[in-house]
């Protein structure tokens, strides 16, 4: 269990973290290393999240301050372990708190290529889709899959060769009518549809002619 120990004013790692809370290059301020100290470290990211990424290998595989990195600051998952960033419980953790998806692009490549894991996440966070691997963008069954899930939104992250489907774009577009204007092309149909069914409607709004006496 990670604790946070209280430092006496003066002393060596209670000026350290305040360099690190108001420094303006990391780099600079760490460059004779860090502390070898897992408590020391954890006090460290509470101050500044950003000072993980020169923290030594071993600690960016241990899961236990990898979590902690990442809930002050998702986005160091970029600096994870590969194996950690295979972790499930890791990954689900950044995008939790990174809220839109992102994030996802940090993951390793057997995570954004486990058809499982990428259907799970898509429906909270359908920004992620953009970060999947190729494979997963360009399949047309598996996206017409996912579309319903997530209400025709991860139609903006497909592949390019299936943003240019038809049968992909009309069937987002039951789900998203923003598609329509986006793609207007592919709507010709349904265009004239609007206009004629629109057309019908003003003649019930006219207003009838009074009878001569």
């Amino acid at each position: 269990m990670l604790y946070m120990p209280e430092y006496e004013e003066g002393s060596y790692e209670y000026n350290f973290l305040k360099r690190i809370s108001k420094s303006t290059d990391l780099a600079e301020t760490v460059k004779y290393g860090l502390p070898d100290d897992k408590n020391f470290l954890c006090s460290a990211l509470v101050f500044r999240p950003e000072v993980f990424k020169f923290f030594p290998d071993k600690y960016k595989d241990d899961e236990e301050l990898v979590m902690e990195a990442i809930y002050w600051n998702p986005f160091m998952l970029k600096f994870v372990s590969y194996r950690l960033r295979s972790n499930e419980d890791v990954v689900l953790k950044a995008l939790e708190k990174s809220y839109d998806g992102r994030v996802f692009e940090f993951a390793s490549k057997n995570l954004r290529d486990d058809e499982n894991f990428v259907a799970r996440i898509v429906v909270k966070y359908p920004r992620s889709f953009e970060f999947a691997t190729e494979r997963l963008r360009d399949d047309k069954e598996y996206v017409r899959d996912l579309i319903p899930t997530t209400y025709g939104k991860i139609t903006l992250y497909v592949s390019d060769r299936l943003k240019k489907d038809p049968d992909i774009i009309k069937m987002a577009s039951w789900y998203d009518i923003d598609l329509k204007e986006e793609f207007p092309e592919l709507f010709p149909d349904e265009e004239e549809d609007i206009k004629g069914h629109s057309k019908r409607l003003s003649l019930f709004k006219r207003k009838p002619r009074r009878k001569e006496l």
